[in-house]
């Protein structure tokens, strides 16, 4: 009789986790997916649903717009996913902000926002999304100018990326007051650790690295393919690289995990291959 109660007990339990994740998932939301791509999109590209909308999206300040350049072949539905919901490690809770004033988002390509971000674009700030750009949970990117994130860029949880220090300081002696705002660029397949800060006037090199809890204020190096980190950060390695490709990160995985004393896998292919 024991054994009956047991096997209902996990079964019960089984379920009720299934309800937790359930309910904790944000789904797609239609109407809202109907909004964002007709309000935003020119016609010939909203009728074809490039963006999806998942849960409960808050747009403000209706003022600013969207775009979306790439080769009508290379559009299709659900190619830009907005407060979607991810396996990637880190906060997933709240819905994504979006604050549209006097502001343009240009997505080249596919993109994935995850939840609880907040963009905020104002002052005619433009924000191009390279193809393939990752940003994952509770990131904030407030744009009064010009902000570039390159293709296949990955972004840890709750970074933060301005391009402005939003109030004005002068000189006390010069009586010199100088702007508060500067562009930056993020270069092809940066990888920015969670919680760490890109400043104004940054610019990173493409495969550029920065550790996690890094506040990047200044250009650092000019070099490709570097780790950067600290408080301010600073170069820590040169020839370093993540592997970008899913299927190589399989291979590598497998490796260590049949061999778990080994603490190097040698890369044979061309490292084109692990980009």
């Amino acid at each position: 009789m024991s054994s009956v109660w047991l096997k209902i007990g996990i079964r019960l339990k089984m379920y009720a986790a299934r309800y937790m994740k359930w309910r904790s998932t944000p789904f797609l939301s239609l109407w809202r997916t109907l909004v964002v791509n007709f309000y935003f999109l020119p016609f010939r590209q909203a009728k074809k649903l490039p963006i999806y909308v998942y849960g409960g999206l808050k747009i403000t300040k209706f003022i600013g717009c969207m775009e979306i350049v790439c080769q009508a072949a290379e559009m299709s539905r659900g190619m830009i996913r907005i407060n979607a919901p991810s396996e990637a490690p880190g906060l997933g809770e709240g819905n994504t902000e979006i604050v549209l004033g006097h502001g343009k988002i240009i997505f080249e390509g596919q993109a994935f926002i995850g939840r609880g971000s907040k963009l905020l674009l104002w002052g005619g700030g433009v924000l191009r999304i390279g193809n393939n750009a990752f940003i994952s949970n509770g990131v904030m990117i407030s744009c009064s100018e010009s902000i570039c994130l390159g293709h296949n860029l990955r972004m840890g949880h709750q970074c933060q990326i301005m391009d402005t220090n939003f109030h004005y300081t002068y000189n006390t002696d010069k009586r010199k007051v100088r702007r508060n705002n500067s562009s930056i660029v993020l270069g092809h397949h940066c990888w920015i650790g969670s919680r760490s800060s890109i400043m104004k006037g940054v610019e990173l090199p493409a495969y550029t690295t920065v550790a996690s809890n890094s506040l990047v204020n200044s250009n650092i190096t000019s070099q490709e393919r570097t780790l950067i980190g600290g408080l301010p950060a600073k170069l820590l390695k040169d020839s370093f690289s993540r592997v970008f490709n899913f299927e190589q990160e399989c291979k590598i995985a497998e490796f260590f995990s049949k061999n778990p004393s080994a603490k190097e896998y040698i890369l044979t292919e061309s490292l084109d291959q692990y980009d």
